[in-house]
């Protein structure tokens, strides 16, 4: 009887194990330089919505382990740094994930530091392309439809062309890596919108902040000079 006992307990152990998995990565800094000890948290989508937390090695690099499978956010916030957030991470039973490089941005002053990233969404298969988003609107409650968004790479060529959705979303598939895109917004009504600095991440969906058209039955507002 004693000898059943512990088959049965062992098999219970390692279908505890089976069931865990871990999350790793690395995270470096612009140019790929190395960051530090940062902070990052883990969190669990689904209820209890549990955190995990733990700091980067003297490599940059991340393990957390004994996961329990579901959907994760994954933040790295800090002090000197733009916060950084990845969603969507979907983590099977047993899974051994590598996540694809990340990298953080220095917290720019006014008129730097580029665009406003406001979180990556990791892909459901591994690629080497990634997705380009973002929305138009007069403000939060007023999206902006049926806008031209064009992107433009080397060159100041046209690189992707498309337009806004009733929700004001926009988005371009399956583009090769590089971080220096242009984004230009026009819509008949509005005065046009232009950012430089944007960047396509491997493996990732990039969500950048809303650009904000005004109408030109108003004044154009007046161009912000930091100094």
């Amino acid at each position: 009887m004693r000898a059943v006992v512990i088959a049965i307990v062992g098999a219970g152990v390692l279908a505890a194990q089976d069931t865990s998995a871990t999350l790793s990565g690395e995270i470096s800094g612009p140019g790929g330089a190395a960051v530090g000890a940062l902070n990052v948290e883990l969190t669990l989508a689904e209820p209890p919505q549990t955190t995990f937390s733990l700091r980067l090695n003297d490599e940059g690099k991340f393990e957390f382990r004994v996961l329990p499978p579901g959907t994760y956010t994954l933040t790295v916030a800090q002090l000197g740094f733009r916060t950084l957030k990845v969603k969507s991470i979907l983590v099977a039973s047993a899974e051994q994930q590598i996540l694809p490089p990340l990298s953080v941005e220095v917290a720019g002053s006014c008129g730097s530091g580029g665009p406003t990233l406001e979180y990556l969404e990791l892909l459901p298969t591994k690629q080497h392309v990634g997705n380009l988003s973002g929305h138009v609107e007069r403000d939060e409650a007023h999206p902006i439809a049926r806008a031209t968004v064009k992107l433009f790479c080397e060159e100041r060529k046209v690189c992707g062309e498309t337009k806004t959705n009733p929700n004001g979303e926009f988005i371009f598939f399956n583009l090769p890596p590089r971080g220096d895109i242009t984004i230009r917004v026009t819509r008949p009504g509005f005065y046009s919108a232009e950012g430089t600095g944007y960047e396509v991440r491997e493996g990732f969906n990039s969500t950048y902040a809303p650009f904000v058209l005004n109408s030109t039955l108003r004044p154009k507002p007046p161009l912000v000079i930091c100094e």
